[in-house]
């Protein structure tokens, strides 16, 4: 029985052990826009429960990983606080009170896709958001992803009368690889018809106009020297007709 006993607690600790391994440090929270307290909140419980922590422990976590803002507000309380329960309590009342929630609603429905927004990303958004605020309604949160669409995945759709949030993400990402695939195929077309045209216009127009070009640069160069050659021939002409005149009158 004794050995039954010390077998179980070693599996016990063996598998502790093993989920103690596979835990990965809990990032810090500063309590600044964009992050996103209840999810750190979660983070933190899990490492609790995985590692049967104490609240001495638990608290003692906490404290090391609230940073900046947050920090100075744990310090303000932490002589008050002794159990895991009152910390969870005071930390949401601060960070996820209703004018947060006001304010994260208010995000949330003007949220709009941006040009290279992938249908991926906005998903990835509105779940965060969704979590945040506890949001169940399929009705509110079909509308809401709707909106944030472009329009040209907007109509689409709302035309087809999805139930689920999860139809309506389903049916626009159906729509966005149609999109990429079409406009891929789009793209690669105008690029072969402007190399050919890059092609032609290299192979034909360049090399006859830079060859016309070079002839008439030959052929004015040649214009030029038999002119100087012919004005400097005229000149010895008129030196040696007069000479040739008075010899024959001295013969005479």
């Amino acid at each position: 029985m004794v050995k039954e006993i010390a077998s179980e607690n070693g599996d016990m600790f063996n598998n502790f052990t093993t989920i103690k391994s596979f835990m990965a440090r809990p990032e810090p929270f500063y309590g600044v826009k964009g992050e996103n307290p209840g999810s750190w909140l979660r983070s933190i419980d899990r490492i609790r429960k995985g590692t049967k922590a104490n609240d001495m422990d638990i608290l003692l976590i906490v404290g090391i990983l609230l940073k900046g803002n947050a920090g100075i507000w744990w310090d303000s309380i932490e002589d008050y606080v002794t159990t895991w329960g009152e910390f969870k309590t005071k930390f949401l009342g601060n960070y996820i009170n209703e004018e947060t929630k006001m304010q994260w609603r208010k995000e949330l429905k003007h949220k709009k896709q941006y040009e290279n927004e992938s249908i991926d990303e906005l998903v990835t958004y509105q779940l965060d958001m969704f979590q945040r605020l506890g949001w169940d309604d399929e009705g509110d949160k079909i509308e809401v992803f709707i909106s944030a669409l472009k329009q040209e995945y907007a109509y689409e759709v709302e035309r087809a009368r999805p139930l689920t949030w999860e139809a309506a993400v389903k049916d626009a990402k159906q729509l966005e690889s149609l999109s990429l695939k079409y406009n891929g195929i789009k793209n690669k077309k105008e690029n072969i018809i402007s190399t050919k045209d890059f092609g032609s216009e290299t192979m034909s127009s360049i090399p006859v106009n830079q060859s016309s070009n070079a002839s008439q640069d030959a052929v004015s160069t040649l214009s030029s020297e038999v002119k100087s050659l012919t004005q400097q021939l005229n000149a010895l002409k008129i030196y040696a007709t007069p000479n040739r005149t008075t010899a024959q009158k001295n013969t005479s």
